[in-house]
């Protein structure tokens, strides 16, 4: 990436462009590149994006689509759009209509998310449903984890760590994991048993 080469990255799934851009990043020098992330959004700007949204929603739904988000940039951006959407012009956010942005947001991604959890080993739903269950931060490896999500052993939840890490559908947090996809934890904790 010499000569004022531009990298575009393209994949078809949701999963695995961030690995590549964090590689492909990580064998640049740390000066003389610029990096940027771009997004299409159907908006004439940010600042119109976000003022339209922040002005239907109290203090108390902007704090439940940071939770939901797990405060990710993008999936806040991503909910708040599809709030933008569903919301009447000048209409006030509520909690029926954030559960249905949460819900057709989910729809949306159905086939997506039910393709890639069928293609896990038992080991891997399950430890990710532990995950999408418990609170951030969990010991993964614990006991306690263990057992309470039928795991059988640390080295089954070792295993499918490493799978999950690898496919980058979970990365690490403080000593921890959490799903990469926060709206693919959202459908998890609402529609699979294992």
């Amino acid at each position: 990436m010499e000569s004022a080469q531009k990298l575009f990255v393209f994949s078809e799934r949701r999963y695995g462009k961030t690995s590549l851009v964090r590689a492909a990043l990580g064998k640049l020098p740390r000066k003389g590149y610029l990096c940027a992330y771009v997004d299409l959004w159907p908006t004439d700007s940010e600042a119109t994006f976000a003022t339209a949204v922040a002005k239907g929603m109290g203090q108390g739904h902007i704090h439940e689509v940071c939770e939901l988000t797990q405060g990710h940039p993008f999936y806040t951006q991503h909910l708040c759009h599809v709030l933008w959407e569903l919301c009447e012009p000048k209409a006030q956010v509520n909690a029926d209509m954030l559960r249905a942005a949460v819900k057709l947001l989910l729809d949306r991604e159905s086939y997506a998310y039910t393709a890639l959890w069928e293609s896990l080993t038992l080991s891997q739903k399950r430890l990710l449903k532990g995950l999408a269950a418990e609170a951030a931060r969990v010991k993964v490896f614990a006991g306690e984890f263990v057992s309470r999500h039928g795991l059988g052993s640390p080295s089954n939840a070792q295993r499918a760590v490493q799978a999950l890490l690898a496919k980058d559908i979970i990365d690490r947090d403080n000593g921890s994991f959490l799903i990469t996809d926060r709206f693919f934890r959202l459908w998890i904790q609402s529609a699979r048993s294992v």
